[in-house]
């Protein structure tokens, strides 16, 4: 991994198979979280939260300050750098069912919280991702309401003004949310190419 590391920001070894406990549960939930970071992210993620990952230290410092204290710290920071466009690689690893200790999965509070980081991840890199669809599924909402209720009564009622409105209102500030970060991104710039190894990889 350290090798592969000479040309990227991120190695993760992307485990091949779901052994947890719990499997059947488990690994439904995994997928369906997989699927919804890897369209915020705009990559395909084979592996969330391998923990087995080396990194440039120089580029993971940036961002440091979103980290959790919890053990989701690998899915923030593998988010934090796709959003970003830094280069990660994902090389395929087995690993063996847990011999030991038991597992702290939780499936609806730990569900909850993957993606309340997914969410919150992509909010701070890209967040049209999350508004332009948003916006575009009540626009469509009110419009065939409006196009339903024009038909039958040659009008439009003031709910469908509203949901017209709303899905408005949604656009604006997904625009205005990603005008902040194209200016963060200019006053602290993140940077894109590899500097070597020695940048201290971690």
């Amino acid at each position: 991994m350290i090798e592969a590391l000479k040309n990227q920001d991120m190695v993760v070894g992307a485990r091949v198979a779901e052994r947890g406990t719990m499997f059947f549960l488990r690994a439904p939930v995994k997928l369906c979280i997989r699927k919804l970071a890897s369209y915020m992210a705009g990559y395909s993620i084979p592996d969330l939260n391998s923990g087995l990952r080396v990194f440039r230290k120089s580029v993971a410092l940036k961002y440091f300050y979103l980290l959790p204290n919890t053990h989701s710290w690998e899915s923030t920071i593998t988010l934090a750098f796709l959003c970003n466009h830094q280069k990660v690689k994902y090389i395929p690893i087995h690993y063996f069912k847990r011999s030991g200790g038991v597992s702290s999965f939780h499936p609806i509070k730990d569900t909850y919280n993957y993606i309340s980081l997914i969410i919150r991840t992509v909010m701070y890199f890209n967040p049209l991702r999350i508004f332009l669809p948003l916006s575009f599924v009540i626009f469509l909402a009110g419009f065939i309401k409006s196009a339903i209720d024009f038909s039958r009564y040659q009008r439009i009622g003031v709910l469908d003004g509203l949901v017209l409105l709303t899905s408005l209102l949604i656009l604006i500030a997904g625009l205005l949310a990603d005008l902040f970060v194209v200016l963060h991104r200019k006053l602290d710039p993140i940077p894109s190419e590899p500097q070597g190894l020695a940048d201290d990889p971690n």
